[in-house]
C-alpha cells in the first residue's frame, strides 16, 4: 500500500466513525449533526492524519537509515568474515605448508639417521676388520719371526754340520791321496805332471768310475793315475752315509 492510499483511508474512516459517533441517540432524540461540525470534525482529523504521517515518515527514514546502518554493519560483517576466511584459507595453507615442510624435515632426518646407522656399522666393521687384520698380522709376523728363527737356526746347524761335515771330508783327502800314491808307477815319466780326475764310488769306498777332466799333456801319466784310483779301491771314505753322500763325486788334482 502506498502513502497516498494510506492517507485517504485514514480521513474516510475518520469521517466515518464520527457520522457513527454523532448519529447515535443517547437520549432517545433525535441527533441533528451541523456541517460546520463535521468540517471541523475533519480538519480535527486531518491535523492528526498529518501528524501520523509525518510520524510514519520519521519512522520510516529511521527504518531506512537503521536498514542502511544494518547493511552496512552486515557488509561490514561479511568483509570482516571475508578477511577472516581469507586469513583462515591463508592460515590452513601455511599449516599445510608446515606440515609438509615438518614431513620433508622428518624424512630428511629419518634418512640421515638411516646413513648415520649405516656409516656406523660400515665404520664398525671397518674397525672389525682392521682389529682382525692387525690380529693376523701379529699372528703372521710372529709365525714369519719364529720361522726365521727357525730357519736361522737351521741355518746355523746346517752351517755348523756342513763345517763339520767338510772337517771330516778334508780329513780324508790326505788318505785318499796317499792311497792312490802308493799304487801310481813314476817309472819313465818326467817330473811335475798333474791331471784332475773325477772319481765316481759307491757306499763302502769301492770306485765304479774314474774320468780325466783335465789332462796332464802326458797320456801315459793319465792312464797310470786311473789305474792307480782303481787298485786303491775301496777308498777311505765316512762310515755316515750322510756325509758319503757329499763326496760319493769326488773331484781330484792329481799330482804324485
Amino acid at each position: 500500500m502506498t502513502l497516498r492510499a494510506l492517507i485517504v483511508s485514514i480521513i474516510l474512516h475518520v469521517v466515518l466513525l464520527g457520522l457513527l459517533v454523532f448519529s447515535f441517540d443517547f437520549s432517545k432524540k433525535e441527533l441533528v449533526i451541523q456541517p460546520q461540525d463535521v468540517m471541523q470534525a475533519v480538519s480535527v482529523d486531518s491535523a492528526q492524519v498529518e501528524k501520523e504521517i509525518s510520524a510514519l515518515k520519521q519512522r520510516d527514514k529511521e527504518k531506512e537509515l537503521a536498514e542502511k546502518k544494518l547493511e552496512q554493519k552486515l557488509e561490514e560483517l561479511e568483509a570482516k568474515a571475508r578477511a577472516a576466511d581469507q586469513k583462515r584459507t591463508q592460515r590452513e595453507k601455511e599449516l599445510a605448508e608446515l606440515e609438509q615442510k615438518t614431513e620433508a624435515e622428518k624424512k630428511e632426518a629419518e634418512a640421515a639417521q638411516e646413513k648415520l646407522a649405516e656409516i656406523n656399522q660400515k665404520k664398525e666393521e671397518l674397525e672389525n676388520k682392521k682389529q682382525q687384520e692387525e690380529k693376523e698380522l701379529k699372528t703372521k709376523e710372529a709365525a714369519d719371526a719364529a720361522k726365521k728363527k727357525s730357519a736361522e737356526e737351521e741355518k746355523n746347524k746346517k752351517a755348523a754340520q756342513a763345517a763339520a761335515d767338510a772337517k771330516i771330508i778334508s780329513a780324508l783327502d790326505a788318505p785318499i791321496r796317499s792311497a792312490i800314491t802308493r799304487n801310481f808307477n813314476l817309472v819313465g815319466l818326467p817330473p811335475g805332471l798333474s791331471c784332475t780326475l773325477f772319481i765316481r764310488m759307491v757306499p763302502g769306498g769301492e770306485v765304479v768310475g774314474v774320468q780325466v777332466e783335465k789332462s796332464s799333456g802326458n797320456p801315459v801319466f793319465d792312464q797310470r793315475a786311473k789305474d792307480a784310483v782303481y787298485q786303491a779301491s775301496p777308498l777311505p771314505v765316512p762310515t755316515e752315509q750322510r756325509i758319503f753322500e757329499k763326496m760319493r763325486d769326488l773331484r781330484l788334482e792329481f799330482e804324485p
